[in-house]
């Protein structure tokens, strides 16, 4: 969906695809090892995804003639702090439940479906993080009980790919 809509909306999918991956990686090295023993330890964790956040941010604020979309993409990314929530899953149903606002913004102004399909690709993604995060996270990250030892730093386990994005 990204792709069609194009323009800043399409640079930003890139970014999209860069945190999920970059929160696969992080929840692998959390499935392994035991939680970290200062906060400082756990932003480090989170530095890819932050990263990648910032530059979903960073396109929405110079954003053109695409700004509602690029806010509406900048605005359901944020889900992904759902790692530092109490209640994660209701954190992300939060975020699912502001697509919408913009989206209707949106689907006044742009008839062709490849806003509708922006939309509801947006709907879909946050729909699964919740899925998930409501079966393997449901009251927060859940760390190795087993109290295993840091993997190494934020990436250490290796070869993740992002997952699919509907186009």
């Amino acid at each position: 969906a990204v792709n069609a809509v194009g323009g800043d909306v399409k640079r930003q999918g890139a970014h999209v695809a860069r945190a999920f991956g970059a929160q696969r990686e992080m929840l692998e090295e959390v499935s392994g090892r035991a939680k970290p023993q200062s906060d400082e330890e756990l932003m480090g964790m989170l530095l890819a995804t932050q990263d990648a956040l910032g530059a979903i941010d960073e396109i929405n604020e110079g954003a053109g003639a695409l700004r509602k979309h690029t806010a509406m993409v900048a605005g359901a990314m944020t889900a992904f702090g759902w790692v530092t929530a109490a209640e994660p899953r209701q954190y992300i149903g939060d975020m699912l439940n502001a697509v919408p606002v913009y989206g209707r913004q949106i689907l006044q102004e742009h008839k062709g479906p490849e806003h509708a399909a922006l939309v509801e690709s947006l709907k879909y993604l946050l729909r699964g993080l919740q899925e998930y995060v409501g079966a393997y996270h449901p009251s927060g990250l859940a760390w190795d009980t087993k109290g295993g030892a840091p993997q190494g730093g934020p990436g250490a386990a290796g070869g993740a790919q992002a997952p699919a994005v509907r186009a």
